[in-house]
């Protein structure tokens, strides 16, 4: 999988959310706090929208189509030569799979995005599906550890479920793939049992 960051400013755009909901869950020191205003608005998305203007502010568009260019064009010689069966890309919104029809030989056969019910991505998900492109989703678990979810809870109880059990069968009826890690065999048993239920 290819990620379209081609800056050490991108990437760190791109890699702050990690700082409020990954280290925030973990208790980490590098965790940022509050992550809401006094006024309600939320710390995340303002630090990101001022990171990832920062990024655009330096970054030269052609350098970094340049970079992506070159980081695909390796992965289809890749798969030319049978070193694998198929390559994708990670985090990448339309723009960049639109952009790829110019240059690409062989489009992707997955796109791994965040996407959970709090971020849904109904665009990239019509546009992937006529596209022929799979989606995985990653976050789900971040998603319902970060905060309360009421509606995810009360759709749960309706149908005797765990909430994580919920989101599953979201992702599974929407057609995208879900990418769960557990250690528990318990927890990985329970990510299995979503086939009975319809939301």
């Amino acid at each position: 999988l290819h990620n379209p960051t081609a800056s050490a400013a991108e990437y760190n755009a791109a890699c702050l959310p990690h700082f409020f909901e990954l280290l925030g869950q973990r208790g980490s020191n590098l965790a940022i706090r509050p992550v809401k205003l006094p006024d309600g608005s939320s710390l995340r998305e303002l630090i990101s929208h001022a990171k990832i203007e920062m990024a655009r502010a330096t970054r030269d568009p052609r350098a970094s189509q340049a970079v992506r260019m070159r980081s695909w064009k390796a992965l289809e010689h890749a798969l030319e030569a049978r070193k694998c069966r198929h390559i994708g890309v990670s985090n990448y919104p339309i723009e960049l799979l639109e952009e790829m029809k110019q240059w690409a030989k062989v489009m992707p056969a997955v796109n791994q995005v965040e996407l959970h019910p709090g971020r849904a991505l109904p665009a990239l998900v019509s546009y992937s599906r006529e596209n022929g492109i799979a989606l995985i989703g990653y976050g789900s678990g971040s998603y319902l550890s970060i905060s309360d979810r009421p509606t995810i809870s009360a759709i749960a109880e309706q149908h005797g479920v765990t909430n994580s059990q919920v989101v599953l069968r979201w992702m599974l009826q929407l057609g995208v793939a879900s990418i769960q890690r557990s250690s528990s065999p318990d927890h990985i048993r329970e990510n299995l049992k979503i086939f009975h239920f319809k939301l």
